[in-house]
């Protein structure tokens, strides 16, 4: 089986139960994504719509997961095909290697972030903000972590066993709630 640049098997077809569609509490909006991350990915999606300015909301913005393709920065599959990365504002956050955020909203999803970790210090989730503007910079990018993403706060692939760790020390429940 084909696997993302993370590591999760990609996920060929969107009727897959692999998959699963979503509704981002708090929001109307739905994002499809792996079932097992589910949860994580509608609590981080909550708190980036609770806590971002009216400007990055989701609500009346776009937001996607699932998409079977190719990475578009490295050779192999997407994050994006295993249902491990979404993409948040891509009307305001645009996908042209420059920085679209305020410093306040990079600090506002920097602190979002520091929230989903193991017990550890690993991140289970990074975002394009802290990668080379001009390189490669993508913003409204957030994945479950790789190796190489140490400017998240990463320090390995994040693995099955990571995120459930995080979904039950945060007690997000199977809509992706969590006390706050």
């Amino acid at each position: 089986m084909a696997t993302s640049l993370n590591g999760w098997t990609a996920i060929e077809h969107i009727n897959d139960p692999a998959l699963t569609l979503i509704t981002i509490p708090g929001t109307k909006r739905q994002v499809r994504v792996a079932t097992a991350a589910a949860p994580l990915f509608a609590a981080f999606l909550a708190d980036w719509e609770r806590l971002m300015p009216a400007r990055l909301k989701l609500d009346p913005g776009p937001v996607d997961g699932w998409n079977y393709r190719q990475s578009r920065v490295s050779t192999g599959l997407s994050n994006h095909s295993s249902g491990t990365a979404v993409d948040c504002r891509y009307d305001v956050l645009k996908a042209d290697n420059n920085r679209h955020m305020t410093a306040q909203e990079q600090q506002i999803l920097k602190g979002i972030l520091s929230v989903y970790k193991t017990h550890d210090g690993h991140h289970v989730l990074a975002n394009g903000y802290v990668w080379t503007p001009g390189k490669f910079c993508d913003e409204m990018h957030t994945e479950l972590s790789q190796a190489w993403d140490t400017g998240n706060g990463a320090k390995r692939n994040t693995t099955l066993k990571d995120v459930q760790e995080v979904i039950k020390a945060l007690k997000i429940d199977v809509h992706g709630v969590r006390p706050l």
